[in-house]
Parts: structure tokens; C-alpha cells; sequence
């Protein structure tokens, strides 16, 4: 047996759509200003390697932090009360690293597809208990 769309559910899958295309949209323009975002963040590229205050870029590339650098990341780390440690560097935040944009795949699938997907869910499941409750009722009344 087919499943009826009525109305209301033809509304619902309209809704999801928009959702979903509101979503993506989002994590398209998010990835094309190449800064940190909901879906999208800036990070250092895969197969970099990290030796206390520099790093060696997959292409072989040897980046060192500067003193001012260093300085800077130390004075905001400090103003917390919380001592400096190397490996709490943050090699993203400095201009001279090169950044590659990552998408969080998991988050955009759960906002785009599992979030819409789960309140259609819950508003069937709601629809179904009301109208069971309603033909319990119904029954009384015939009954008296």
C-alpha cells in the first residue's frame, strides 16, 4: 500500500527540503570565506608535524614560530593565570601557516538530514497517538 501525502506531509517535505538546502547553502558560503564557521573550520594540512615550536609542512616545508609569535600566544595563555605549555600552540592562528578549509561532514549531515528528519518523526508519531487517543474517545461517546 501506498503511502498517503496528503496535504500536510507534501508542507513537511517541502520544509525538509528548504531545511536541507538552507543547510548546504550555509556550509557553501561558509567554506568560500575561508574562516572559521559552524560547519567549516581553518586548519593545518593533513600529514604535518608538530616538534615544539615549529612545524614541518607535508612538502617538506619547516615553519618556526617567531619570538613575537610565541610572546603573543604565551601573554594570552598567561593572562588566564594558566602556565604557557609548547603543545598548547594553536599553528592555525598563525599567518604564516598555511590553512586548508575542513568541512565537518558530521555536523552538516546531523543539521541538514538527521534534525528535519527526526522532528518529521516525532511530529508523525504525535499525529498517530492523537488521533488513537481521539478514536478512544470517539467510542465512548457512542456507546452513552
Amino acid at each position: 500500500m501506498r503511502p498517503l501525502l496528503n496535504g500536510w506531509r507534501r508542507v513537511g517535505i517541502l520544509l525538509v527540503m528548504l531545511w536541507f538546502v538552507s543547510a548546504v547553502s550555509i556550509a557553501l558560503v561558509e567554506q568560500s570565506s575561508e574562516s572559521h564557521g559552524f560547519f567549516v573550520l581553518q586548519s593545518i594540512p593533513d600529514g604535518t608535524i608538530i616538534e615544539g615550536n615549529k612545524i614541518t609542512l607535508p612538502d617538506g616545508k619547516i615553519i618556526a614560530m617567531t619570538e613575537e609569535d610565541e610572546f603573543k600566544s604565551r601573554y594570552e595563555k598567561e593572562k588566564t593565570g594558566k602556565p604557557f605549555h609548547p603543545w598548547e600552540i594553536d599553528f592555525a592562528k598563525l599567518p604564516s601557516v598555511p590553512k586548508v578549509t575542513v568541512v565537518r561532514w558530521v555536523r552538516l549531515g546531523l543539521i541538514a538530514l538527521v534534525a528535519p528528519l527526526t522532528a518529521w518523526l516525532f511530529v508523525e508519531v504525535m499525529v498517530f497517538a492523537v488521533a488513537w487517543v481521539n478514536r478512544g474517545f470517539a467510542g465512548k461517546k457512542l456507546d452513552s
